[in-house]
């Protein structure tokens, strides 16, 4: 008696649909890979710009609140904006004054442009009263990783009461003449591999300069 070698119905598949089968999950999970991979480049390039834009903003802001309280240090002898240069501006400013003190103690403070980053460094005031002495400056602090800021692109530029553009770049006494500070902040950050750039602009009128009781 004799068994039959196969069974009816039980047939499998052939080599030719197994293969195509391979083929195409692969293309599928390329497909999956390629969507996940896409939207995780989105959204770290989404992370990026937000990250930028935030610092830009903190930092523009810090500066111009500093600056728009910028005094003299010695009731007027000295103007409180020490010098200015596209990329960089350095000025006196009395953040804890109480509206009680006659003489401000103001410390310097320096925003620059350096290794492509906006930093920040500040001095602190030495002695009872003017004219003071000033500690060597701190050391810096990153507010902004990637500016595209320079001298042909600036970051600083100032006019005079009749709203005529100084110099470019500045140094005191000369900086007495300083009515309003612009300010043009030119942030970078990566679009996948492509550098971008956002501008943040404002303009920032100083304390009177002559007399540190205004």
């Amino acid at each position: 008696m004799s068994r039959s070698a196969t069974h009816a119905g039980q047939d499998g598949f052939t080599l030719t649909e197994l293969l195509m089968g391979i083929v195409i999950g692969t293309i599928f999970m390329f497909a999956i890979y390629g969507f996940y991979d896409s939207s995780l480049s989105s959204e770290t390039t989404h992370q990026g710009e937000v990250l930028a834009q935030g610092q830009a903003r903190d930092a523009l802001n810090q500066l111009t609140s500093q600056l728009r309280e910028a005094v003299s240090p010695d009731d007027g002898l000295t103007p409180p904006i020490v010098n200015l240069s596209p990329t960089q501006i350095e000025f006196y400013a009395d953040l804890s004054r109480s509206p009680t003190e006659l003489m401000p103690k103001p410390e310097e403070f320096l925003y620059q442009v350096s290794g492509g980053s906006l930093i920040r460094q500040v001095a602190q005031p030495v002695g009872a009263s003017p004219p003071y002495t000033y500690s060597a400056f701190s050391s810096a602090e990153t507010l902004v990783s990637s500016v595209a800021n320079s001298s042909g692109a600036p970051l600083f530029s100032a006019v005079n009461g009749n709203g005529v553009t100084l110099a470019a770049t500045l140094s005191a006494p000369t900086t007495i003449g300083i009515a309003l500070v612009h300010v043009n902040m030119l942030a970078k950050y990566k679009l996948g591999n492509s550098p971008q750039q956002f501008a943040l602009t404002t303009d920032v009128v100083p304390q009177n300069p002559t007399s540190a009781n205004n």
